[in-house]
């Protein structure tokens, strides 16, 4: 790599936020409801996918249960670790040989903030590493990164897949099954994630 290249980046933290929204129901499955009186919503939706890597998220309403959205994990790229982000929660491991790898399991207690029906889990990343330069013209170069205090000639740098400037569009996972919470009272998050593939899911606190 040249000089002035970027280098790839060090760490990603998984974000994810558990929201309502119809508007991503009617996107992604079929219903009954506006079918014109025939009824396909069992056999359409026995092809449906939950997972949704391209979804216009700004565009959709929908209403988060949660306070903001919470940090789950942190997944080193350089020596693979998976750290918990969560205040409460816990990391088990768990040795599936079909998969030939340690699968992660972090689970994250959080607050409902509303009482709601959760359809779905928006997720979107932050990538961190350095920018390593030999010349000091980086800021004319790359304007948005700020500077690291350890070196003139090395850059640290935060992306994240959901700002506006992004080239991506929101990633979610629908549940399969919908998830009811009431205000105030704690639930789940559970996220299954080996060497970068995940799913998760919405549990009871007690589980």
């Amino acid at each position: 790599m040249a000089g002035d290249g970027l280098v790839f980046p060090k760490e990603l933290d998984l974000i994810m936020d558990a929201v309502q929204s119809s508007s991503l129901c009617n996107m992604t499955r079929v219903s009954n409801a506006n079918t014109c009186g025939v009824r396909v919503e069992n056999v359409i939706n026995m092809a449906k996918t939950n997972h949704h890597v391209d979804v216009p998220l700004e565009i959709v309403p929908y209403d988060s249960v949660l306070a903001h959205p919470i940090p789950i994990l942190r997944w080193s790229l350089v020596s693979g670790e998976v750290t918990s982000l969560c205040s409460h929660s816990g990391v088990a491991k768990s040795n599936l040989l079909v998969l030939g790898s340690d699968v992660d399991i972090v689970l994250a207690k959080v607050v409902a903030q509303r009482s709601a029906t959760i359809h779905a889990l928006p997720y979107w990343f932050l990538l961190r590493g350095d920018v390593i330069v030999d010349h000091l013209d980086i800021d004319v170069r790359y304007p948005g990164i700020p500077a690291s205090s350890d070196a003139s000639s090395r850059r640290s740098f935060e992306v994240s897949t959901r700002d506006l400037d992004s080239p991506c569009n929101q990633s979610l996972l629908m549940l399969e099954k919908f998830y009811s919470v009431t205000y105030g009272k704690p639930f789940c998050i559970k996220t299954t994630w080996r060497d970068g593939i995940f799913s998760a899911i919405v549990q009871n606190a007690e589980l």
